[in-house]
């Protein structure tokens, strides 16, 4: 509001730079092959999954995304209301 324009260049620059870094993660994760949170720890310790513990982890996969989506759109809910609560508050 007081920058105008300007005040969207130090938001461009940590979102090209956090997108950046998420792609590279990605781009990791589907090369070896890891979703979940058991998958990630085992290949950061250097190990891998037997196939039993690998099939439970692929089974899974559908329910997580689910959750992530609904847990993203809670969260970004709750923000967004927190920053139009403060900005009634300041602004009024």
């Amino acid at each position: 509001m007081w920058l105008g324009r300007y005040a969207y260049i130090p938001f461009g620059i940590l979102f090209i730079i956090t997108q950046y870094w998420a792609l590279k993660v990605e781009k990791l994760k589907k090369k070896n092959d890891i979703q979940t949170y058991k998958e990630i720890v085992a290949f950061m310790e250097g190990k891998k999954l037997d196939e039993l513990h690998k099939a439970v982890e692929v089974g899974k996969r559908p329910y997580q995304n689910i959750l992530k989506v609904i847990i993203s759109a809670g969260v970004t809910a709750m923000i967004c209301f927190l920053i139009g609560v403060l900005m009634h508050v300041f602004l009024n």
